[in-house]
């Protein structure tokens, strides 16, 4: 059976964290993860792909918008829908 705990930390200047757990959770291997809020862009456009895919980063082949556009009008040619 697996539990859950849950703690709000602020990520410091250098990056790490010192956590002091309550005694119910017992010595041994556990899952951590960390939950936090992306920060916007200054120069985000929710009208350009490559922001709402994450700046390229969702996939390697996207360069520019034109690349997303480009891949986005090849896949509706392959599209099928049912009359």
């Amino acid at each position: 059976m697996q539990n859950y705990y849950e703690i709000e930390t602020e990520i410091p200047a250098n990056h790490q964290l010192h956590l002091d757990l309550p005694r119910e959770i017992p010595a041994g291997k556990v899952k951590i993860a960390i939950i936090y809020d992306q920060p916007k862009s200054p120069n985000s456009d929710p009208n350009n792909w490559l922001d709402v895919l994450g700046a390229g980063k969702a996939h390697s082949r996207f360069n520019s918008t034109e690349d997303v556009n480009h891949f986005i009008t090849e896949q509706r040619e392959t599209w099928e829908f049912d009359e």
